[in-house]
């Protein structure tokens, strides 16, 4: 047996580079030993006993089978611990990369929860602040109630105030005129009737052409805005689903970018490890099939984002807001007509400033709209960027399309998607910023712009109606007023009624040259179909007229009897104007400027010399149109 071992070389020792190969070299070794044995043992025992000797045999094949297993096993053991490590190795660099990444966060959390803290501080201080200021203030809603009862007990008392003086004041007004016309015609002056409807037919003509021309203005404003809410309403809609359409691709590419940077980060070389294993095959996260099925996933959202520039839909769209531009167009320019005509009246640059802002806003419509217009259509470089994309994206997923095997990437594919996929993650980054670029912030601005504009507007045409009436009450008070003084005058000689009459005799020829400017080319109608021009023309020169004529007469008979009485002889009488008459040079002079309000010219009977048709108008004539109603 000894020779036997001696023969085989099993009794020397070696040297192995691991202790797995010197292992498998014992094992190697009694395999052959126990062959040997057992080769030897069945020679012996079959040369006797056959039987025992196969049985031997059967024995000897059975361990020679076990002992060629083993080494096997091992190798595989190997192969198992080999790929245990490799995926510890990335199992490790993932929990450091996670625990970085929780590090931050909880960073980022301690930052927040300090700021949370602080604002806390602050919070209740505020709130023991307000706690002292309720504790220090608890009749405060009681004061505050008493102070509105008080404003409104006061308000009350002083529009009860303003209504008493007005109706004292109207009252008087009345007295005062009604008793200078009965003294007046008591002292033979029986023109004052005819003085007092003049200013009535005056005050009613200005006050129709008054209300005439805001009746015009507030039409016309009307129909403006009724246009322009129309239309901005509808612009409205179409710039919100226009903005909900970028929305929703900006969040659809935000959430691709994100998943395009999380493979990106998943594209890593990773180490060098035998492939054959099912283990090392379960290493690699992004396999083929996984990347077919991101890539068609990827393409899907892009085409929903590039779907809006190739469907009907934005015709559609776009057919509509070139539409509405004429509708826009319409309303600025009925604006623009209103504002032209008011520009000649005597407020004109208070409506030049409106024509100014009538062109920043139409200057904002066109950005709005052409903005809309750019972005359905995708002028702006969206389409051609999403195009693109979408474009290299499908080539890419064509690549992979027919292969759906769980099979890891190559090094080239990995490094060819990353040298793909960089570029991608900046285009999608481009594309949400020209979608965030929208018309979002224009559909805030524009309507504030235009309704701003057009309160202020209706507003100036109330306060211009409010003026215009307002000063023809005032006039008519001062006309009426020097009526009263003028037959106050009769006992008293004063001297300032000539002024008087010449300054309130200005400010109607100034007030109703500027409403007649107002008017402009409009022919106004009254009640009698006439000409609201005409008969404020009349009325005002018969109340010049009228009233010089009366003034005149006094200055020149103005002659005291034996006892005391003024001696009045022989009163003209003014001939009633005729409603459509036109004007005549007196009225022309009256209204060019005070100045024509001095003295009559050589040419033109004297206010104080009757007219031939006055001193021959019959007695019964004269009577009728000094006893004419009073409005």
């Amino acid at each position: 047996m000894a020779a036997l071992l001696t023969d085989l070389g099993l009794a020397t020792g070696g040297a192995y580079p691991t202790s797995m190969h010197a292992f498998l070299s014992v094992l190697s070794e009694e395999q052959q030993i126990y062959d040997s044995a057992f080769s030897e043992l069945i020679r012996q025992v079959s040369i006797n006993m056959i039987e025992r000797g196969e049985l031997l045999a059967e024995i000897r094949h059975r361990y020679h089978t076990l002992f060629e297993r083993v080494p096997r096993h091992v190798k595989l053991l190997h192969v198992e611990l080999v790929a245990q490590r490799a995926l510890n190795k990335r199992l490790t660099e993932e929990l450091t990369r996670t625990r970085d990444t929780l590090t931050d966060i909880m960073g980022e959390v301690e930052t927040i929860r300090k700021h949370d803290s602080h604002l806390a501080d602050q919070a209740q201080a505020a709130q023991e602040k307000l706690t002292a200021i309720l504790s220090q203030s608890d009749n405060t809603e009681e004061v505050l109630e008493e102070y509105h009862k008080l404003y409104r007990m006061q308000r009350s008392r002083l529009e009860e105030a303003i209504r008493r003086s007005e109706a004292e004041k109207t009252m008087w007004m009345t007295t005062s005129v009604g008793l200078a016309l009965r003294l007046g015609i008591e002292h033979g002056i029986r023109d004052l009737p005819v003085l007092q409807n003049a200013e009535h037919g005056r005050l009613r003509a200005a006050h129709n052409i008054i209300v005439q021309l805001s009746t015009i203005n507030t039409h016309a404003f009307q129909e403006m805005t009724t246009k322009m809410v129309a239309w901005r309403e509808r612009m409205l809609v179409l710039s919100q689903s226009i903005s909900n359409e970028d929305i929703n691709g900006m969040d659809l590419l935000s959430n691709l970018q994100q998943e395009f940077k999380l493979v990106l980060g998943n594209l890593e070389d990773p180490a060098s490890m035998d492939t054959s294993h099912p283990l090392i095959k379960g290493l690699a996260l992004i396999d083929v099939r996984t990347l077919a099925e991101a890539l068609t996933k990827w393409l899907n959202a892009i085409s929903r984002v590039s779907h809006r520039f190739l469907n009907e839909t934005d015709l559609g769209v776009i057919e509509e807001l070139r539409a509405l531009r004429p509708k826009a167009e319409a309303w600025m320019e009925d604006a623009a007509r209103l504002l032209r005509r008011n520009e000649g009246n005597a407020n004109g640059k208070d409506y030049a400033k409106f024509s100014e802002e009538l062109m920043v806003l139409q200057e904002a419509v066109e950005q709005w709209i052409a903005r809309l217009e750019i972005r359905i259509t995708g002028d702006d470089g969206l389409a051609t960027a999403l195009s693109t994309l979408q474009n290299q994206v499908e080539d890419r997923a064509a690549l992979f399309m027919g292969r759906r095997e769980n099979k890891p990437l190559t090094a080239s594919e990995r490094n060819q998607l990353i040298g793909f996929m960089t570029p991608w993650c900046d285009q999608v980054g481009h594309i949400v910023k020209l979608l965030a670029n929208n018309c979002e912030r224009d559909q805030h601005r524009v309507p504030g712009i235009m309704d701003a504009w057009a309160t202020r507007l209706a507003d100036q045409f109330s306060t211009d109606t409010d003026v215009r009436a307002e000063e023809n009450v005032k006039l008519h008070t001062s006309a009426m007023a020097w009526l009263v003084h003028l037959v106050e005058s009769l006992s008293s000689n004063e001297s300032h009624i000539d002024s008087e009459l010449s300054q309130t005799g200005n400010e109607i020829a100034v007030f109703h040259r500027n409403l007649v400017r107002d008017m402009g080319a409009l022919e106004l109608k009254s009640d009698e179909n006439k000409s609201l021009r005409m008969v404020l023309q009349n009325h005002i020169l018969l109340w010049d007229r009228t009233a010089k004529t009366i003034l005149s007469f006094l200055r020149n008979t103005r002659l005291v009897n034996s006892s005391g009485v003024p001696r009045v002889v022989g009163v003209p009488m003014v001939t009633i104007v005729d409603d459509d008459a036109p004007p005549d040079e007196a009225w022309a002079r009256m209204m060019d400027g005070p100045g024509s309000r001095s003295e009559p010219s050589a040419s033109e009977p004297s206010a104080s010399e009757p007219s031939a048709s006055q001193s021959s108008a019959p007695p019964s004539a004269r009577s009728a149109a000094s006893s004419s109603p009073q409005s």
